[in-house]
């Protein structure tokens, strides 16, 4: 059935025969809710759409079989009842209405077609203020269609807000007398008028506001008067607000409604001080005093919970009694102003103070207190004094790194907790998460945690060192404590942001140290100042074993500071040193060997490799690393002492390198291995850092590794000649690929000539071209040979040659280079030998290299040439014997010549 044949049937059944009667509808759900509902049902029933049916109404429409319209057993706001299946189960219809035996006699008006016609506002309302009816002069006012005012307060909001007190006491003085009338303003003008209030039958009331004419207004002159009062008082700069004598607020200004929100339920107007629930119980007993004691006051308070929301405001109320010429109290004016944003800035300021001292504090800290530990103890109690807490904890990851332990503690209790250590996976929500959260005893996941805390909130924030997980900090209060606010947590993020990368520097700097302390050799930073004199401002340990001298002592900048160039350098070889000065001042990278004075009155040797740069003041600042030489050069000497000697004493030489090498291999290892440690961490830690790391650390990490590598290459080649000299050495003789060698050999060296803009060209004849030998060693021969071709050769190119001349193969390498000159091919392959003078030399090298290919390729029954022209380029010729067409595997060289059928023997040298 159709809602309008159920609309039908009940006005036909006489259920409402008043031409003005209204009928409440609604349509409810298979579940009992509310789906629609009209205008006067929601004023009537109080529902709304979503609403829940009453259980007894549910239970009688549940009892319903049909679709026709039956009388309900019960009622709903005073109305009778009746409801109608919807059918197919989909729910109900029900129509509420007033029963009614007597219809208005004909022509007879009613008294809602009477308000209709009159020009001023008229409505009609319940008990509870809210309009089931409003004409089209009350709409006007409003601003809405008449048919919006209905189920709202609309008399309440038609009337302006200081008056809106007088309708509950209109409305009670109607309830008892049948009518009252009251003096309001109302309407988008406020304009003045008196509100004449009836009540025709219980519960119901119609209201009409009359506004005064000309004459009204010249009959009541005071009324004009308290009008522009009014209008002074409601333009005013702050709030202000009358209470009468009981302390019940009886004005209110346009300013005071901006305070305290302009929602209808936000005034105060009407209530007494007792009732106002945003006001606290001092700021009460203030104004009472003030309506009992005439005295002023004057004080600051929080209004809580306005107009029912969570918001707060805090005023400056200034309150003062009121006086009749006889003499009692008439009531108090209040004057408040707004001090929440002046109140809120103060706080915020003193916060941002507090977190900034806190900040200066660690940061001095972590200039200070170099050591982790101390720096992390003293770190944990000023964050944990600062920020007002119980209790501060920072909770490292142990070494297994399945538990957390504390390792620093802070306390403001008298008993603190002892937390000792945690699972990691009791915080893993946390840790993956990766920022601080507040956490509650009320939480299932974190009630754990805050009985091992032992309290009721904790602020947990993971901190990482080096971008890993390292643990937490945890700051916990107790119940007389107040839960940290957004600002207090935003102050919590920023102290452990600084707190983590402080904390990760200072680790990173212990480990600095600790890696600079397992070298010997000294890294330092100084200034050159215009006479070459050098200014030191950074100096290691190490320079206390070097010199005899205290780093501070050379740092010192006056008569009392150590003068470098003039006590330490032995004065032959001052020279030496100035030129290695001026080339630095020339923006030019330099090494220099040269010797000191040791303050115990040796003569040390020692190594400089610096690199200058200019800083912001044009200054020229060098970095570097010395190195103490003194055993290399003695090894040195005796080495070309040895050389000289007959070929008795040779073989005593060679045996004293291979010791002083193999001696030497271990401890380069470690610093070689130290160094990429130290490079790689401070890449990785930069990646976290939120300032770069002085660029000086980076020079000094890659002088460590680039030294140690070339040491460690030069111990390796006197190690490899040595044993060569001493028969140590074998080879496995096997058939090897030339043409297969010589491709990787060149492949392998290309980027480098590419970097040097040199072009490299292989040419092959036959690619079948076989040798007896040992392919590790061939390579390692092409390599040397390719890379003093790249090394001596600034441009131009370099041609790779293989062909096959008298069954031999022949490998030829010419390059564009520096050439060599013809007066000392003869030394060329003899170690140690290099053709510029040490003091004076360009190219990096220890003469070992050539000298290593001959023997390796004399071993293998060939020979190497060189022919050259000084400043046009170099050749180098290698020639191997191609072995007979038979299986090689069944022969091995022996003592240079011949073959052995034993495939397993070796050729030693």
């Amino acid at each position: 059935m159709s809602l309008d044949s159920l609309i039908q049937f009940i006005s036909s059944s006489g259920g409402t025969n008043r031409a003005d009667a209204d009928l409440a509808f609604a349509e409810v759900s298979e579940s009992g809710a509310i789906s629609g509902i009209n205008p006067f049902g929601r004023l009537a029933w109080g529902w709304r759409v979503g609403s829940q049916m009453p259980a007894d109404l549910q239970i009688a429409l549940n009892s319903l079989s049909t679709d026709a319209p039956v009388e309900l057993p019960v009622t709903q706001g005073g109305l009778h009842l009746k409801g109608m299946a919807k059918g197919n189960g989909e729910g109900w219809f029900v129509v509420g209405y007033e029963p009614h035996e007597v219809s208005e006699p004909s022509g007879q008006v009613s008294f809602r077609a009477l308000m209709d016609r009159i020009p001023q506002p008229a409505l009609c309302l319940n008990s509870s203020g809210q309009a089931w009816y409003a004409n089209e002069a009350a709409a006007r006012e409003l601003g809405v269609m008449p048919s919006e005012c209905l189920g709202r307060p609309a008399l309440a909001e038609l009337i302006a807000p200081e008056d809106r007190w007088k309708l509950a006491e209109l409305m009670e003085l109607a309830a008892r007398d049948g009518s009252a009338h009251s003096s309001v303003r109302f309407g988008t003008q406020s304009s003045i008028g008196v509100l004449h209030l009836v009540q025709s039958v219980r519960d119901e009331f119609q209201a009409v506001i009359l506004t005064f004419g000309e004459e009204d207004t010249l009959l009541d002159g005071s009324y004009v008067q308290e009008s522009f009062y009014q209008s002074f008082l409601e333009q005013g700069p702050v709030g202000v607000l009358y209470l009468d004598a009981s302390g019940r607020v009886t004005f209110e200004n346009h300013y005071f409604r901006q305070i305290v929100g302009d929602q209808a339920d936000a005034s105060w107007l009407g209530l007494s001080l007792n009732e106002i629930p945003c006001l606290d119980e001092s700021a009460r007993a203030d104004l009472q005093s003030v309506l009992s004691s005439t005295q002023s006051f004057t004080f600051t308070t929080e209004l809580k919970g306005i107009g029912g929301s969570e918001q707060s405001r805090f005023v400056q109320i200034h309150a003062s009694g009121i006086l009749h010429p006889d003499g009692h109290v008439i009531g108090a004016a209040v004057l408040m102003e707004d001090r929440t944003e002046l109140i809120f800035k103060n706080t915020e300021v003193k916060r941002l103070e507090r977190s900034e001292e806190v900040k200066n504090t660690l940061r001095e800290l972590a200039t200070t207190s170099p050591d982790p530990r101390i720096f992390r103890d003293a770190a944990v109690a000023a964050m944990g004094q600062n920020l007002g807490v119980a209790y501060a904890s920072l909770m490292g990851l142990s070494v297994s790194k399945d538990r957390l332990v504390e390792i620093s503690s802070w306390s403001n209790l008298s008993d603190p907790p002892s937390p000792e250590s945690i699972p990691r996976g009791d915080l893993s929500f946390v840790e993956s998460s990766g920022i601080g959260q507040l956490i509650s005893y009320g939480s299932p996941e974190s009630a754990a945690i805050c009985a091992r805390f032992e309290c009721h909130d904790c602020w947990i924030t993971p901190v990482h060192d080096n971008a890993q997980f390292a643990g937490y900090l945890v700051f916990t209060w107790d119940e007389s404590i107040a839960t940290p606010d957004f600002a207090k947590r935003d102050s919590m993020r920023d102290l452990t942001g600084l707190f983590e990368s402080l904390y990760s520097w200072i680790q990173l700097g212990a480990r600095y140290q600790t890696t600079v302390a397992s070298i010997d050799d000294a890294l330092f930073g100084f200034s050159l100042r215009k006479d070459h004199s050098r200014r030191y401002h950074f100096a290691t340990s190490q320079f206390a074993l070097l010199t005899g001298y205290q780093p501070s002592e050379l740092m010192e900048d006056s008569s009392r500071g150590v003068n470098w160039m003039e006590s330490v350098i032995h004065v032959d070889d001052s020279p030496l040193v100035r030129a290695h000065n001026k080339t630095l001042m020339e923006g030019h990278e330099s090494r220099v060997v040269y010797r000191i004075c040791h303050r115990d009155g040796s003569t040390r040797w020692l190594r400089e490799h610096a690199t200058p740069r200019r800083d912001a003041t044009g200054m020229t600042a060098v970095n570097g690393i010395i190195s103490d030489v003194s055993e290399q050069k003695a090894a040195e000497l005796v080495l070309l002492q040895a050389k000289k000697e007959a070929e008795a004493s040779d073989r005593g030489k060679t045996a004293f390198i291979a010791t002083m090498s193999h001696e030497i291999r271990t401890p380069l290892g470690a610093v070689n291995g130290f160094s990429q440690l130290l490079q790689k961490e401070l890449e990785e830690f930069e990646e976290e850092l939120t300032t770069d790391i002085p660029e000086q650390i980076y020079e000094f990490v890659s002088a460590i590794s680039e030294r140690s590598q070339k040491l460690q290459a030069l111990v390796h080649d006197l190690f490899e000649l040595s044993n060569i000299e001493m028969g140590k050495t074998s080879i496995q003789l096997a058939r090897v690929s030339v043409a297969a060698s010589l491709r990787a050999a060149v492949e392998k060296i290309r980027p480098s000539a590419e970097r040097k803009g040199l072009r490299l060209n292989l040419s092959v004849h036959d690619n079948e071209l076989h040798i007896l030998g040992e392919s590790r060693r061939l390579n390692q021969i092409l390599d040397n040979l390719l890379s003093n071709a790249v090394k001596f050769t600034d441009e131009g190119e370099i041609n790779v040659l293989l062909k096959s001349v008298n069954d031999s193969a022949v490998v030829e390498i010419e390059d564009t280079g520096v050439g060599i000159a013809a007066s000392y091919l003869d030394q060329l392959f003899e170690a140690f030998s290099q053709e510029e003078d040490w003091r004076n030399r360009k190219y990096q090298g220890t003469g070992l290299g050539l000298a290593l290919v001959k023997r390796l390729v004399e071993m293998m029954n060939g020979k190497v040439s060189a022919k050259s022209q000084k400043g046009k380029g170099s050749t180098f010729t290698l020639s191997f014997p191609i072995p007979a067409p038979y299986r090689i595997s069944d022969h091995s060289s022996e003592s240079g010549s011949g073959f052995s059928p034993d495939s397993s023997a070796f050729f030693r040298a």
